[in-house]
């Protein structure tokens, strides 16, 4: 199937990706599963994950390399799920 043929409300998801500082130093990530609101703004419906890191490290972007792989990979993965791809 291709996105022509794909049913229109199914592209209309997304993963929201936030970040929060807190009071301890430390910054967390955090996914939601979106969508589009009726205005077509991005609205968070479901979460998803959180991860937690240290201040620093995340915002230098000096994050390991594997621990950046899983951030992707989770993130590619929940968008293909939630357009129907990894199912069973």
């Amino acid at each position: 199937m291709n996105d022509g043929e794909r049913d229109p409300e199914q592209r209309r998801v997304a993963v929201i990706c936030s970040l929060e500082e807190l009071a301890d130093g430390r910054v967390r990530l955090r996914l939601d599963d979106g969508a589009t609101g009726e205005g077509g703004e991005w609205v968070a419906k479901s979460h998803f994950t959180v991860r937690e890191f240290q201040r620093a490290v995340f915002l230098d972007v000096d994050l390991p390399a594997n621990e950046l792989a899983e951030i992707g990979i989770a993130l590619v993965a929940r968008l293909a799920a939630l357009h129907g791809h990894l199912q069973g």
